[in-house]
């Protein structure tokens, strides 16, 4: 499976933390490898931090637009030039319509087409 995703992360939060050093890439590629209707696993080029709240923007397919969901990274680690990620869809943010689980309908249409090659 070929899927390119992208996934937004909460630049206040990384603001927070950063204490006024230079603040990360807000937007991150990943390259999935595994993908679930629970969350998805996908190389990076950038790290992330465990726990980190972020949105995967997945991209539209067949009649479907693109789908964006929240989630927290769960792991990061380096192997072998790039970030080995784990993402858990939850909900990220106080305001009930922006959990994940309203849009189960479109994740499981899209988990399911992903035995096929998507780009």
């Amino acid at each position: 499976m070929f899927l390119q995703v992208t996934a937004q992360r909460d630049v206040l939060a990384q603001a927070a933390d950063q204490g006024g050093a230079e603040r990360p890439e807000r937007t991150v590629h990943l390259h999935v490898q595994d993908f679930s209707l629970s969350g998805l696993r996908g190389e990076s080029a950038v790290a992330l931090r465990q726990g980190e709240p972020v949105t995967v923007s997945m991209p539209p397919y067949g009649t479907r637009p693109e789908i964006g969901v929240t989630g927290r990274v769960t792991r990061c680690r380096r192997q072998e030039g790039r970030f080995d990620v784990g993402i858990e869809f939850c909900q990220t943010r106080e305001a009930p319509e922006s959990s994940p689980w309203l849009r189960i309908h479109e994740i499981f249409y899209f988990a399911g087409q992903t035995t096929k090659e998507i780009q």
